[in-house]
């Protein structure tokens, strides 16, 4: 098989799950599956005095770089492709994903106030890569995941202040890799995805949770999944890129919510899967890596939904997918880790940042450890929280981590 149908294949079949040690992905054929992990009976663990980490962490990934993050309180609970959610008190929300193998119900808290996780209730149903949503009333809606082979309709509500999850009224469709959109109007956007029988989906959803109900929306032009939707200054949706069977797609369209119709965006320079994307300062919209068409990409393109045209950027400090991408307060990029075919460790330490004025990224300094399948979350006060992941010997990390970018 030459490299270029194997890195293909790798991209649109995946494991959903990790189960290796460093290096490639396990095609989803040959991984084994995660087993669904019982009710969470962890007990919070006390505060841990922040301190910077050491640069001698960085000796595992590139020993010239300086570690700038600083470490925080460690999970209760080490996960990966688990979501996390901003709560309007400034706490964040930590929901499911996979432990070495197990699929995980468990939810925790962390409180940067008092630099402290403490578990807290269960999810309904275990999941992984599902969708999750802030809505109006502070609640978190999560929705879909579950494994490679068994997406689920299911959808629950967390309430902060009660601590407790409910059952909401489940989608129309069981999927995961999907995408979940909160729109100005309190609803929420569901697209894509992969189905229960193993097919990607076309097909989009709205949740109202005024009443608790779901209704159909008009499908997407073709079928996604492992693509991104931005939420645009007007209102409207952009949705970018993804697969679907052996298709990675250039293609980007846009959602008017409105009306309930799609209208096709300029095509991006080439195609994109796992990539991500965030809403700049200034109203555009930044992808970053992912797949192209026979490899790992190491460059952004920029969305501006007033003239409809994709500038690409310069090149990132190396190529990348499974990462993580957060917008900063100075209207820049941070991106975060992942997996990356140009360095022989393979899973990422270091991040990098992109400035919209030169259209250019530079290195950011390195993180405590290499991660992928990991979230960062913008704080409210500007810092960045980093959370678990896989590293690059093929174990979970329990460690959470700052960022505090230069103003």
């Amino acid at each position: 098989m030459s490299k270029t149908i194997l890195i293909l294949t790798l991209a649109l079949t995946a494991s959903i799950f990790i189960t290796g040690c460093g290096g490639e992905d396990a095609p989803d054929d040959t991984a084994s599956q995660p087993t669904v992990q019982a009710a969470s009976k962890a007990t919070p663990r006390a505060a841990s005095q922040s301190t910077p980490s050491s640069p001698d962490a960085a000796a595992q990934g590139d020993e010239s770089a300086q570690v700038v993050t600083e470490r925080v309180s460690a999970l209760n609970q080490s996960r990966e492709l688990h979501s996390a959610t901003l709560l309007q008190d400034g706490r964040v929300l930590a929901t499911g994903g996979v432990a070495l193998g197990d699929l995980l119900v468990s939810a925790e808290l962390y409180d940067p106030a008092s630099d402290a996780w403490s578990a807290t209730g269960d999810m309904n149903e275990a999941r992984a890569e599902h969708g999750a949503a802030l809505l109006q009333d502070g609640r978190v809606l999560v929705a879909g995941g579950g494994t490679s082979r068994a997406p689920v309709s299911s959808a629950e509500l967390f309430d902060p202040a009660t601590g407790e999850w409910s059952v909401a009224a489940g989608m129309a469709q069981a999927r995961l890799s999907h995408t979940m959109t909160a729109l100005p109007d309190g609803r929420v956007l569901v697209t894509g995805g992969r189905s229960s029988d193993r097919e990607d989906v076309a097909t989009a959803e709205i949740y109202d949770p005024q009443s608790d109900t779901w209704s159909g929306a008009a499908a997407m032009s073709v079928a996604r999944w492992a693509h991104t939707a931005t939420l645009l200054s007007n209102g409207r949706v952009l949705v970018v890129g993804g697969g679907a069977r052996f298709d990675i797609h250039d293609t980007a369209e846009i959602y008017d919510p409105q009306s309930d119709t799609w209208s096709a965006a300029a095509d991006l320079s080439g195609p994109r899967i796992e990539h991500r994307a965030v809403l700049l300062g200034g109203g555009k919209v930044m992808v970053s890596a992912g797949f192209g068409q026979s490899s790992l990409l190491a460059n952004g393109e920029v969305y501006d939904p007033a003239t409809d045209t994709w500038t690409e950027t310069g090149e990132m400090p190396q190529d990348l997918h499974r990462h993580a991408m957060v917008a900063l307060e100075n209207g820049g990029a941070l991106v975060v880790g992942g997996f990356t075919q140009s360095s022989p460790s393979h899973v990422v330490i270091e991040m990098a940042v992109y400035d919209p004025q030169s259209n250019e990224w530079t290195e950011a300094g390195s993180m405590a450890g290499e991660r992928r399948n990991h979230t960062a979350t913008l704080l409210q006060d500007g810092s960045v929280l980093i959370v678990s992941g896989m590293g690059n010997v093929g174990l979970l990390s329990e460690v959470s981590e700052v960022y505090a970018p230069t103003r």
